[in-house]
Formats: C-alpha cells, sequence, structure tokens
C-alpha cells in the first residue's frame, strides 16, 4: 500500500471505528436509561479488532479478486481507494439506520485524509451495487 494510501486508510478506518463506538453508546445511553460511564462501556463491545480484520480481508478481495466489467477502468490509487472504501462501507457502513449512516458519512467526510477525494464512500457504494445490479 503506498504511503500516502496508508495513512489515509488507517485515519479512515480508526475513524469508522471510533464512530460506531460514538454512535453505539449514544444509542445504548437512551434505550437503556444509563448513565454515561456505563453506556460508554458496554459500547466497546460494539466494534474489536476482529472488525479491522474484516476491513483488511475485504480490502484484499476488493483488490485482487473483484472485478465488474462496468466500473470505469481505476489506476492503482483510485483501485486502492474503491477497495478500501468497499471495505469500510460493508464492515461499518452497512451495520448503520439512516440517520447514524448520515452522521457516519458526515464524519468521514470531514477527515483530513477525505477532503480533496473525488470519489467518497457513497458513492463507491451506490456505484458498485448499480454495477452488480445491472
Amino acid at each position: 500500500i503506498p504511503g500516502l494510501m496508508a495513512r489515509g486508510m488507517t485515519e479512515v478506518i480508526s475513524c469508522s471505528h471510533e464512530m460506531i463506538r460514538t454512535l453505539a453508546e449514544s444509542h445504548v445511553q437512551r434505550g437503556l436509561a444509563l448513565d454515561e460511564d456505563e453506556a460508554k462501556l458496554r459500547a466497546r463491545s460494539a466494534v474489536s479488532l476482529r472488525d479491522i480484520q474484516r476491513v483488511f480481508h475485504l480490502f484484499l478481495f476488493f483488490l485482487h479478486d473483484f472485478t465488474i466489467e462496468s466500473l470505469p477502468i481505476m489506476d492503482s490509487t483510485e483501485k486502492f481507494r474503491g477497495a478500501m472504501l468497499l471495505a469500510v462501507g460493508i464492515v461499518y457502513y452497512l451495520r448503520l439506520d439512516d440517520i447514524a449512516r448520515g452522521q457516519f458519512l458526515q464524519r468521514l467526510d470531514s477527515l483530513p485524509s477525505e477532503q480533496d477525494q473525488e470519489c467518497h464512500l457513497k458513492d463507491m457504494l451506490e456505484s458498485t451495487i448499480d454495477s452488480i445490479i445491472k
């Protein structure tokens, strides 16, 4: 993985992981009427190191084994980025409801590594899904 790409990928995965915990904490606190400390403790189990492993397994799958003829031809940087976005989308984004998905996308889009990108998580997921369905 190219150096700049690795830093961006680390930032996106770390942010995704923490965002799921934050969303889980808020959900647990509202749903179970727990104090903040207890909600934070329970929310820790919403994500684990296995999620990070899943991201990397899926990343490698999308990078090396997943090809769809109708997707635009991508250079190596775009291919790395597309594989990363699809992996993060499957592991983190798709587990959320509509409201949480909006918050998740907003948080990811605010990351420094995402500021100048043409293709974002939702765009990549939608174009891939559309390509598979067609």
